[in-house]
């Protein structure tokens, strides 16, 4: 929590993850994209995720594949693909301008000129 900034948001220790909920959110998904996982109750990064660790490039590609082939609906897949696409591309610095983007896309010159 702290190293996220996000204590300032939150009220409580936050020192549990059953009464944090970002914390457990963002467990959940280091899990689920096959970054860490549970071994006699205690968290380890995982062998994939350790040979990825001074490789930023080979980290996104393992992230995007793991969301391209998570069992989910084709439109939460599809939203996660566009975002990933978005922030590869580097053009924006907050979050939200990242999701922004996302959830509400302007049309480029060149898909308003296929409409016509």
């Amino acid at each position: 929590m702290t190293a996220l900034g996000w204590e300032k948001d939150w009220i409580g220790k936050a020192n549990r993850e059953d009464q944090t909920l970002p914390v457990l959110q963002l467990r959940e998904s280091a899990q689920r994209l096959g970054l860490i996982r549970k071994i006699k109750g205690k968290l380890v990064i995982t062998s994939a995720a350790k040979r990825l660790l001074d490789d930023p490039e080979g980290l996104l590609l393992f992230l995007a594949q793991a969301v391209a082939h998570r069992h989910r609906h084709d439109s939460e897949r599809d939203a996660a693909l566009l975002l990933l696409l978005e922030i590869a591309a580097g053009k924006r610095t907050a979050w939200d301008d990242y999701l922004e983007a996302v959830a509400h896309p302007k049309p480029t010159n060149r898909s308003a000129a296929t409409r016509h």
